[in-house]
């Protein structure tokens, strides 16, 4: 995941890793996380127990509405032009 290894000035993947680990852990009811594609991605494959070098089998678009529940994720809404 040559194209998420680091920001210019921002976290590395690693660092996103834990950070996402963090707030996972930290959600006790059911959630709604408005987030950026990449970040999405990361919480997403956190949750279903995957590792880093699953990112990029999951889906990712602008506006699109993803559900997680029971360890795995669907996608709700997906506009015309979801990636």
């Amino acid at each position: 995941l040559e194209y998420c290894s680091r920001a210019p000035e921002g976290e590395g993947l690693e660092a996103a890793w834990e950070r996402t680990g963090r707030v996972l852990a930290s959600i006790t009811r059911p959630t709604i996380l408005f987030t950026h594609g990449l970040t999405s991605r990361i919480l997403r494959t956190r949750a279903m127990g995957w590792e880093p070098d699953r990112l990029e089998e999951l889906p990712s678009g602008q506006g699109v509405i993803f559900r997680l529940a029971g360890g795995r994720h669907d996608t709700l809404a997906p506009p015309e032009n979801a990636a």
